[in-house]
C-alpha cells in the first residue's frame, strides 16, 4: 500500500512546507517583516528545498490543487500531498507560538526554559 517511495514524498511535503510556514512566521514576525522580505524568505526557502528535493516538490495546496486539475498527478495522490502540507503548515505554527510568546520572540535570558531544549 504504502512504499517507501511514497512515505518519503509524502514527508518530504510535510517537512518542505513546515520549514516554509516556519520561515515565513520567523521574518513576518521580526523586526525586518516588510512584506518584500517575508517574500524573499519565502522564495528563499522554496528554492533550497526545491534544488535539494529536485523531484515532485510542490511545498503548496494551491499549486498541488493546480497540477491535479491539470491532470498532471493522480487524485490520491494530490490528497495525500495536500494533507501533508496542510499538517506541515498546522505543526509549524503551533511551533511557533510554543517558541514565542503573542508571535514575539522573548528577550534574551539566563533561566532554563523548555522551549529552549525543544529548540536545541
Amino acid at each position: 500500500m504504502f512504499s517507501k517511495r511514497k512515505v518519503a514524498a509524502l514527508t518530504a511535503e510535510f517537512l518542505g512546507t513546515a520549514v516554509l510556514a516556519m520561515v515565513v512566521l520567523a521574518v513576518r514576525n521580526s523586526q525586518i517583516g516588510v512584506a518584500y522580505f517575508v517574500a524573499l524568505a519565502a522564495g528563499a526557502a522554496f528554492l533550497v528545498f526545491g534544488l535539494a528535493l529536485a523531484r515532485d516538490v510542490q511545498l503548496n495546496p494551491a499549486y498541488t490543487f493546480a497540477l491535479w486539475t491539470a491532470r498532471r498527478i493522480k487524485f490520491l495522490k494530490a490528497v495525500g500531498f495536500i494533507a501533508a502540507q496542510l499538517l506541515g503548515a498546522m505543526a509549524a505554527y503551533w511551533l511557533f507560538r510554543y517558541f514565542t510568546t503573542d508571535g514575539v520572540v522573548p528577550p534574551f535570558s539566563t533561566e532554563y526554559k523548555p522551549e529552549v531544549l525543544v529548540a536545541e
